[in-house]
């Protein structure tokens, strides 16, 4: 009686129903009412993660879209790039390398201790951004955040700056290659526009993959390509 009086006293209408109906069919039973209870969580939360997870892919689909053409990402013109041009396969082999190496060490040594020399350097906006009765934990984390944000800004100002002219992105040399044989140049950019699209999209899709899963390959296809000594050049080959 006193769980069907904290149901009506408690609950909005439609959680109401539902557990007016599990307390019906439980039958007095508390132990089949709490067993019905966890049933109908578990079943509501798979479907609400179902639901998060369709609905955060069809945003991170968009911001790879969005990214894919602000960099001119386009898939198939990166793989013609690597497959016509030798000396930019090397370079990118050497950057993906550079990279991972480059990760794994900042990783290793992103742990950031309260008492470092850098609390110092820092101290002035944790003493804004944090009250009086913050922990040196709270100084730790606003540290964190700050190493993380100058290695994206590392990452910004060198890697993709890097790897876009080695594979032929962004939109810096596009208005002067635009093929010349169109009568306007407004038809040519619309040519051109429309020849990217397939490409951004595959790029989009890429990315939606997410980091750790082209970290996880980039990691293999290193390792695979660095196992054991490289065969020399055959005496028959040109």
């Amino acid at each position: 009686e006193q769980i069907k009086e904290n149901i009506d006293k408690f609950f909005g209408t439609d959680t109401k129903s539902v557990l007016h109906y599990h307390f019906k069919n439980a039958k007095g039973n508390i132990d089949k009412f709490k067993a019905y209870l966890e049933n109908w969580y578990d079943d509501v939360m798979d479907r609400a993660t179902g639901w998060y997870k369709r609905r955060v892919q069809y945003i991170i689909l968009v911001i790879g879209l969005i990214i894919s053409i602000i960099f001119n990402a386009d898939t198939f013109a990166i793989i013609k790039k690597l497959a016509d041009d030798p000396e930019a396969r090397k370079q990118a082999v050497v950057l993906a390398e550079n990279y991972r190496d480059n990760l794994i060490s900042t990783s290793e040594s992103s742990i950031i201790k309260t008492d470092s020399s850098d609390f110092n350097k820092y101290a002035f906006n944790i003493k804004i951004m944090l009250n009086d009765n913050s922990t040196s934990r709270d100084s730790a984390i606003i540290l964190k955040i700050d190493s993380l944000n100058s290695e994206i800004d590392y990452l910004i100002k060198n890697e993709l700056n890097n790897i876009t002219s080695v594979l032929g992105m962004g939109w810096i040399n596009v208005s002067k290659n635009l093929n010349k044989s169109y009568k306007s140049k407004l038809w040519a950019w619309v040519v051109y526009i429309s020849s990217k699209i397939p490409g951004w999209i595959i790029t989009a899709f890429a990315i939606s993959l997410g980091a750790p899963f082209w970290f996880d390959i980039l990691n293999k296809v290193i390792k695979v390509r660095s196992t054991g000594k490289r065969p020399e050049p055959s005496k028959f080959s040109d």
